[in-house]
């Protein structure tokens, strides 16, 4: 069988103000017969889609997955879209009902008067002749519990047209629509007579009779008398013949104008209050105990949190302090202020980061090819032993008691400064140790170097003194010297 499918809008003034009137009066006093299709969107989805927003919510605005701690703005872009979703479906009852109404929209119906066979799916309309059926069947379908759940109608035409079919969820509505469609079917027919020629307001009225009441309306003489059958009471007007496409639809983008504005303007609001949450999410946990320096640098490394500096800072410099004071404590060695200096650079710095250059100047002849391995192990002796100080004089890292913490925090010296070597192209470096080897009046060797320490690489020195191992030794003890050499160093710089 033949269809066309129309949108309600572009519909001729007769045939749309026909449907919107058959809609409106739910088939009621029509020259047809109506099936409701509209089943109404459930009440539950307001549940469903508030649970969206507010499972979006709970989990980005709360540490529970720690989503809050993520970047502003890419979890506003998550809200965004849970927002929306959530939304969307939570509005889509009430979207429903105020649909219902407008005129372009036909509702959810199926209805047949004698020229055509309509089924209206919301703003769609699928228009199919009556004259073209030549039998209908229906078959009413439940649910394994015997429950009824749809009834399909199957309309015939000839034998080499595909049936078309319809889906109905009213069973004796369905059932009267398919009566109403054979009675057209039989009237048209050999057996009809002249009902065929009938005008289609007086068929109408035959077949609404036949359906309700199983056989045709007769006058006197047992003629079949259209004027005893069951009249449309609001429709006045002819019933249209054939639908007319006679203007362009509209183009409905208003719906997703107001989706969009909404997700902008959602977007933005998120934003903006996703940053000062996320501020104070990761100060609540970078100072519950134990509190950790990499954690409270960890705040300050992010421009974005602002709100809590002054506090971390504060929190942070409490670990260098005792360190600080127990260098200046010791007495005013240069090497001592230096590195005083050096932890109080490093207390303000984004990152902890001390850079170690060690030149060898000169060697003994016959141990240059050691050189390279003197100055890293003089690097690494005079890191690890700096952070051994660190670890005893620093504040410590305090664990509650009764808490676990596997892997245990590292320990509060690797956290204070982090030793790199000096890149070579380097200005600079924060301690810059140059040293030589010098022969003694004994044939051996002592060495002497100069130790320059800086708050900053590109800053003056705070401290400098040169520094000598008291005793020779013999070019043979090249490495023993130079670890000599860094004890000392070391020494100068912790100790009286």
């Amino acid at each position: 069988m033949t269809t066309e499918m129309y949108l309600l809008e572009e519909l001729d003034d007769d045939t749309r103000g026909y449907l919107l009137a058959v809609r409106d009066n739910r088939g009621k006093g029509m020259p047809g017969v109506y099936v409701p299709n509209d089943r109404p969107t459930p009440m539950w989805l307001l549940a469903v889609g508030g649970g969206i927003a507010f499972v979006t919510l709970l989990f980005t605005l709360t540490t529970w997955l720690g989503v809050i701690h993520d970047d502003p703005l890419r979890v506003a872009l998550l809200q965004t879209a849970g927002l929306v979703a959530g939304g969307w479906v939570a509005s889509l009852p009430l979207r429903d009902r105020l649909r219902a109404n407008r005129d372009d929209e036909a509702g959810r119906w199926l209805y047949a008067d004698p020229l055509n066979v309509y089924e209206a799916a919301g703003e769609r309309v699928i228009v199919s002749p009556t004259d073209a059926v030549r039998r209908a069947d229906f078959e009413h379908h439940d649910d394994a519990q015997g429950n009824y759940q749809r009834t399909t109608i199957a309309l015939r035409g000839r034998k080499k047209d595909e049936p078309l079919e319809l889906v109905a969820y009213n069973a004796s509505r369905a059932e009267r629509l398919v009566d109403y469609l054979e009675y057209l079917s039989w009237a048209r027919g050999p057996e009809g007579g002249g009902r065929a020629d009938l005008p289609p307001e007086d068929l109408a009225a035959l077949a609404a009779y036949a359906v309700k009441h199983g056989e045709e309306p007769l006058d006197d003489a047992g003629n079949p008398d259209p004027a005893r059958g069951l009249r449309a009471t609001r429709w006045g007007h002819p019933i249209p013949l054939e639908p007319q496409s006679v203007r362009k639809a509209r183009p409905n983008f208003i719906p997703y104008v107001v989706l969009l504005g909404a997700a902008v303007v959602c977007f933005f609001v998120m934003w903006g209050l996703n940053t000062p949450l996320r501020d104070g999410a990761i100060y609540d946990a970078v100072t519950t105990e134990p509190t950790e320096p990499r954690y409270l640098r960890a705040y300050l490394a992010d421009p974005r949190n602002t709100a809590h500096r002054d506090d971390v800072s504060r929190r942070l410099a409490a670990f260098y302090e005792p360190a600080i004071l127990a260098l200046l404590a010791n007495g005013p060695g240069p090497l001592r202020v230096g590195l005083a200096e050096v932890l109080a650079g490093a207390r303000t710095a984004p990152q902890p980061i001390v850079s170690i250059r060690v030149t060898e100047e000169t060697a003994p002849a016959g141990s240059e090819a050691g050189s390279a391995a003197r100055t890293t192990t003089a690097r690494v002796k005079l890191s690890t032993e700096i952070t051994k100080y660190l670890n005893q004089r620093a504040k410590p890292i305090v664990v509650p008691p009764g808490m676990a913490i596997d892997p245990p925090p590292a320990p509060v010296g690797e956290q204070l400064l982090a030793f790199i070597e000096a890149p070579g192209d380097a200005p600079g470096a924060h301690i810059d140790i140059r040293y030589r080897f010098e022969p003694t009046p004994d044939g051996q060797f002592r060495v002497v170097g100069r130790v320059e320490l800086r708050a900053a690489v590109g800053d003056k020195p705070a401290g400098v003194e040169e520094v000598s191992t008291p005793g020779g030794l013999p070019a043979a003890n090249a490495n023993q010297a130079v670890e000599e050499f860094v004890n000392l160093v070391v020494a100068k710089m912790t100790q009286n």
